[in-house]
């Protein structure tokens, strides 16, 4: 998956590797807060992990630190207005992002749903006690020979306000990985409609391992 920050310059350093979930940060050039990978790899179809990624509602379910997230509107088939919540540990206030979210499929079928901030929504009013933040981050599924699927999740969040980014950057190991702890869970239950995304395009064969 391509970088959020597209800074091919500065590697990746591994964190924790545990299970199935390995993850890697690295620096962002002109941020004092880094830039977060998580990969793994899952025995699911690329329709089921669509359909959760297109299930706004849920996605505070299985996405650490998010409080809620509200589909504000939905654009199209593929893409959303999202306000996410964000509950980060004691004494840092809550924060709030307006992201535009767009759902994708390449010619290799691997899907993508891309996340970026958007200054405003007329739908979504400012709050007492909120902090507005900055986000853009990927979810991404590529097909492996093998049947399974790579999963990746990337992202770069600037919080905003009064955090300091040596408070914040110690979030940035728990935060994909247990991200990816729950998406497993959630991946296996019967809830989510595949239906929304019939557009989603399976491959066509696979070969053997």
């Amino acid at each position: 998956m391509r970088s959020i920050t597209d800074n091919n310059e500065v590697k990746w350093e591994s964190k924790k590797k545990k299970g199935d979930i390995e993850v890697f940060v690295r620096s962002v050039e002109n941020s004092e807060f880094k830039e977060f990978k998580a990969v793994m790899k899952v025995q699911a179809s690329l329709k089921k992990v669509a359909a959760m990624l297109q299930d706004a509602e849920t996605m505070s379910e299985w996405m650490y630190t998010t409080k809620s997230v509200h589909l504000v509107e939905a654009i199209d088939a593929k893409t959303s207005i999202r306000h996410i919540i964000n509950e980060l540990p004691w004494p840092a206030k809550k924060r709030d992002v307006i992201v535009s979210a767009k759902l994708s499929q390449a010619d290799d079928y691997s899907i993508a749903m891309h996340m970026a901030s958007v200054d405003g929504h007329p739908l979504v009013k400012s709050k007492a006690g909120l902090v507005r933040a900055k986000l853009e981050a990927t979810v991404s599924a590529t097909p492996l020979n093998d049947g399974k699927l790579q999963l990746e999740y990337c992202g770069h969040f600037s919080p905003g306000g009064s955090l300091p980014s040596s408070v914040y950057n110690l979030l940035l190991i728990d935060l994909p990985y247990k991200t990816f702890v729950d998406f497993q869970k959630w991946m296996k239950k019967d809830i989510f409609d595949e239906d929304v995304v019939n557009f989603i395009k399976e491959p066509e064969t696979v070969c053997a391992a």
